[in-house]
């Protein structure tokens, strides 16, 4: 009987050490990543830049399929050359905002592979219809449209994302 004791008796801490270093190991570990979703694509896209004065969107992500997701925007107080500006840095496009020229591209660069395309207004004053800038990097695809409103101060559009 004396020799049954110690030998469960160092079964049981060895098990009670087993646990401890699991258990340790648990917490110690970083927490992973919570999966990208197309929302996720939305906010860090949002034209809810730092000088608007309101901001609203609307749409959303189906609950089953939160890889997609498509929203539509109204903005105040960024100008169309700002927003065209932001969106040009986010795609890694170096060519900015030229009031007098449309720009249709399609390339790849250091934030991935980027479609950007304009058109003049159907008003044939001459002034600008929507602008569409489309980025495809390795974790997304996102698209966003906008244009000067009919008050000429607001600007509206809409994003859409998708996650593979």
């Amino acid at each position: 009987m004396a020799t049954r004791g110690p030998g469960l008796t160092t079964i049981a801490a060895l098990s009670i050490g087993v646990i401890v270093v699991v258990a340790g190991t648990r917490s110690g570990e970083p927490e992973r990543p919570k999966p990208l979703r197309a929302d996720d694509v939305i906010q860090l896209w949002s034209p809810n830049l730092k000088n608007h004065t309101d901001y609203g969107q609307l749409g959303g992500s189906p609950e089953h399929s939160p890889n997609v997701a498509a929203y539509s925007f109204r903005v105040l107080g960024p100008t169309f050359e700002e927003l065209w500006n932001h969106y040009a840095e986010r795609c890694g496009i170096k060519k900015r905002y030229a009031e007098k020229s449309f720009l249709i591209t399609a390339d790849t660069g250091a934030n991935g592979s980027y479609v950007v395309s304009e058109r003049p207004s159907e008003d044939g004053k001459g002034g600008r219809g929507p602008s569409v800038f489309l980025l495809k990097t390795e974790t997304y695809t996102v698209t966003v449209t906008f244009h000067l409103d009919p008050d000429g101060r607001s600007l509206s559009g809409s994003l859409t994302a998708v996650v593979p």
